[in-house]
């Protein structure tokens, strides 16, 4: 079980938001505070399975963080594992990697990436995943081979 704060706040305009400081660039936002939290366990959730699908350590957690004014300090308690997780969804897979759907369509097609069918939902295999993400990518249209 992992455990971190997580800082609520509530904006001028009525809505909420939501950061966690020991993971960067998490900034949530929502209509409820219940809508903010969900959010905030999600997003936390998968920024942990990608750091477990990558194999670098989690970030680690610090706790006593002074909540300013409009503010508050929650700690969550999240049970992340890849153990029960052998498939992924197309959308879980599109934020593991940090891509687009069209991108997960191509990986899938060039053999990339392997994924079975169950009705309309396409699950991908969690070791395609880390096999995918362990290889070196580069930004950009792969260059052109010399005629």
């Amino acid at each position: 079980m992992y455990l971190y704060e997580v800082i609520i706040s509530k904006t001028s305009d009525d809505k909420y938001r939501a950061s966690i400081p020991d993971v960067h660039d998490t900034d949530i936002k929502g209509t409820s505070e219940e809508d903010v939290l969900t959010k905030a366990s999600d997003s936390l959730r998968k920024t942990l399975q990608k750091y477990l699908l990558e194999g670098k350590p989690l970030p680690v957690t610090s706790f006593g963080h002074q909540p300013e004014e409009n503010e508050h300090v929650i700690t969550m308690a999240l049970e992340v594992t890849l153990d029960k997780t052998e498939w992924f969804t197309v959308e879980e897979s599109m934020s593991i990697l940090n891509v687009t759907q069209p991108r997960i369509s191509h990986l899938l097609r060039s053999g990339r990436l392997t994924a079975y069918r169950e009705g309309r939902r396409t699950y991908i295999l969690k070791d395609s995943l880390q096999a995918y993400l362990a290889t070196p990518r580069h930004a950009g249209r792969p260059k052109k081979a010399a005629e």
